[in-house]
């Protein structure tokens, strides 16, 4: 995944910010993502299916 892109999986959204950092995003019910940092990407979410986004979504 390149810098600054944006994928999208179902309720799932993988990023890396401007410093390289990952996150993973979880769509939530009331259509907001929780953002978080995790030290490895959970190998089921390996085998879903990703395409590019544009990123207009500010993580905390």
């Amino acid at each position: 995944m390149d810098q600054g892109k944006t994928m999208i999986s179902g309720r799932w959204k993988m990023k890396l910010d401007d410093q390289g950092q990952f996150w993973l995003g979880e769509l939530l019910k009331d259509l907001s993502y929780q953002w978080m940092m995790p030290t490895y990407i959970p190998p089921v979410l390996l085998l879903e299916s990703w395409h590019e986004v544009k990123s207009s979504e500010k993580m905390s």
